[in-house]
């Protein structure tokens, strides 16, 4: 064997018994799943930081906290006035170095949202290397975020994990393709001429403590559960007013993110009854024409809705009485769309890019009217909401129960 061949041999030999020699081992840190942050005293600001444990995530295999056995997370709460000091509180507090690239969650109590807002987190975040950009928000209603990391869904034993289902399971109750992301956060917030949202959640029953193993006991499933609501509006990095869900629906369509199934219940034409339809492979297009300071945004929506429930007069058999659904139907989503707009408008925000639209489509135009965009969003600006939305099917049967004949006495 030559010189060079036993040096080669050498230094494989080398490389394979030395190992990741600058990686730390799993077992001395702590997975971090889910961050918190609520608006704490004296000027401090609380973090909640959920940490597996996954011996209790084992045997609890998705059930109650065993006796003795532990729980599947644990949550520490440190109280601080700025990421890095809260950071090197942890040391002191979590027997384990923090891990970060495992985070699922960051939820905003409602309290910091309004007075803090989430620039106090995102300078911190961004630096870090182990942070990455795919963590969904969310924005707790009415409550704080410790108390949503503290409720144990019957179902699953991590809390971070039974919310990133909720989203995954259901596409949200908005029909939304997916979630809300730090990446979109930071990029909405910190980008041209746009306002933030993120997704809201809410404890199904804030009465009920969730956090303890006999409530996860109960078979009464609701009150270990949460539901996701309708989406909070920003202004810059504050949280100034909440969407209903139908309006969180009309928002969802016109920013193009309704790219999954929606659930819509909605009067029948002649007023009496309703029926619901499974709105699906929704696209929307935007058009402008700017005429001065005065714009107009022609929001145009198409679709194809299926048939789920009927409790109407007519007969799906009727291609008129059809056609009469389908007008009810696109005229329900034009006013999902209207009474966003309004909404928006109310709290002088723009959470669909209609500046970022006309920046990028029509930069002439943008420049006369960058400097007071919100004035002429808010009194100049005119958002014509367009549907035309087909109904592709009936289900699995043409002949509704209510048209059956009543049995003879």
């Amino acid at each position: 064997m030559g010189k060079t061949s036993r040096i080669v041999l050498f230094l494989s030999f080398m490389f394979m018994v030395s190992g990741c020699t600058g990686a730390e081992e799993l077992n001395i840190q702590a997975i971090v799943t889910a961050i918190g942050f609520d608006k704490g005293e004296d000027g401090n600001i609380d973090t909640h930081f959920q940490i597996v444990y996954p011996g209790g995530s084992a045997q609890r295999l998705g059930g109650a906290p065993q006796g003795g056995q532990g729980n599947a997370v644990y949550t520490y709460t440190i109280s601080a006035k700025t990421m890095m000091e809260t950071v090197d509180k942890a040391r002191n507090l979590v027997p384990r170095k923090l891990f970060f690239p495992h985070i699922e969650v960051i939820i905003f109590g409602e309290e910091f949202a309004r007075d803090v807002g989430f620039s106090y987190l995102i300078d911190y975040m961004e630096r870090d290397n182990e942070v990455r950009d795919e963590i969904m928000v969310f924005t707790a209603k009415d409550d704080t975020a410790k108390n949503l990391l503290s409720v144990y869904t019957s179902l699953t034993a991590n809390p971070s994990e039974g919310i990133i289902a909720r989203v995954n399971n259901t596409f949200s109750p908005m029909g939304l393709r997916d979630g809300i992301y730090l990446e979109d956060v930071i990029r909405w917030t910190y980008g041209h001429k746009r306002d933030t949202v993120t997704m809201g959640i809410v404890r199904s029953n804030p009465e009920a403590p969730a956090d303890t193993k006999e409530a996860m006991e109960n078979i009464h499933a609701n009150q270990n559960a949460y539901d996701l609501t309708g989406i909070p509006l920003y202004k810059k990095d504050k949280l100034v007013d909440w969407l209903t869900l139908k309006e969180s629906k009309g928002w969802a369509l016109i920013d193009d993110k309704a790219k999954e199934t929606i659930f819509i219940s909605t009067d029948c034409p002649s007023g009496s009854g309703t029926f619901g339809f499974l709105l699906k492979d929704v696209k929307t297009k935007k058009k402008a024409t700017v005429n001065g300071t005065d714009i107009t945004i022609t929001v145009s929506l198409s679709g194809r809705g299926i048939l789920r429930e009927f409790r109407c007069d007519g007969s799906v058999k009727d291609p008129a009485y059809l056609d009469k659904l389908k007008q009810s139907i696109n005229k329900q989503m034009e006013l999902y769309m209207d009474a966003t707009v309004e909404k928006a408008k109310e709290n002088e925000v723009d959470p669909f890019g209609f500046g970022n639209y006309l920046y990028r489509n029509q930069p002439k135009e943008w420049k006369n009217i960058k400097d007071n965009w919100m004035d002429v969003f808010i009194n100049n600006t005119k958002v014509e909401a367009e549907a035309d939305i087909e109904i592709t099917g009936v289900g699995t049967r043409r002949k509704s129960v209510h048209e059956q004949p009543k049995q003879e006495q």
